[in-house]
């Protein structure tokens, strides 16, 4: 079984699912929401191991004994009803638990989740212009006034990775996407560029269908290749 685990309305990781059937054997859509509404849920950590399940309605346990790969799209942790007095305690708790699900999958989750991120990196823009540069991509300057950073130059185009593929660039910048990619600890990253060809950012969660059909081959690719 393959997994998409998403916030609900996600249109990219429902494009994603449909095009991921069409080339895997079982792919189960899960909104993040589940987490909170699911009949069973069930957390064992036992020394370094550690194991995981969200059992859905109709009995299917979905976790790192039965997901050969999972795709993380999951922005947010769920809402749980709770009375004023506990809102925030379980708003921590419902946090915690997200993260501890989606970090049980180990090396079989695309984008594994950080404690300040759960759909894998976010570094914000002086961040992602930081890391271009290291990885030799031409970053735009990011300046600083009395008033906070300078705006900058607004996307012309994006390359996205998925894997070991870059989509909309070539040969060098191609290669340094992908690097830029495995430095931020993501196997999918969209890189911003300005008209000039600049990086102007990044995130972790692009959309997927900017690459169309052959993009849905790479990310069956990395799902399959998963260890």
């Amino acid at each position: 079984m393959y997994a998409v685990i998403c916030d609900p309305g996600d249109r990219s990781a429902l494009w994603a699912a449909d095009r991921l059937r069409g080339r895997l054997d079982d792919v189960r859509l899960i909104p993040a929401d589940l987490l909170a509404l699911t009949p069973d849920f069930h957390l064992l950590l036992e020394g370094a191991a550690v194991d995981a399940a969200v059992i859905l309605p109709d009995g299917t346990a979905v976790g790192p004994a039965s997901c050969r790969g999972v795709l993380n799209r999951v922005t947010r942790t769920p809402t749980v009803a709770a009375g004023t007095a506990d809102a925030a305690y379980a708003a921590e708790e419902m946090t915690a638990i997200t993260l501890a699900y989606l970090a049980a999958f180990g090396p079989r989750i695309v984008n594994r989740p950080d404690p300040a991120s759960l759909f894998g990196s976010e570094h914000g823009a002086q961040g992602w212009l930081h890391m271009a540069a290291l990885a030799g991509l031409p970053a735009s300057p990011f300046r600083l006034s009395a008033t906070g950073p300078e705006p900058l130059p607004p996307m012309a185009a994006q390359i996205l990775v998925i894997g070991n593929h870059a989509f909309g660039a070539a040969g060098a910048m191609a290669t340094r996407a992908v690097d830029l990619a495995q430095m931020a600890g993501v196997q999918i990253l969209s890189v911003a560029l300005a008209a000039d060809g600049t990086v102007v950012g990044a995130t972790a969660l692009p959309d997927l269908s900017l690459a169309g059909e052959t993009g849905a081959d790479a990310l069956a690719e990395l799902l399959r290749g998963l260890p």
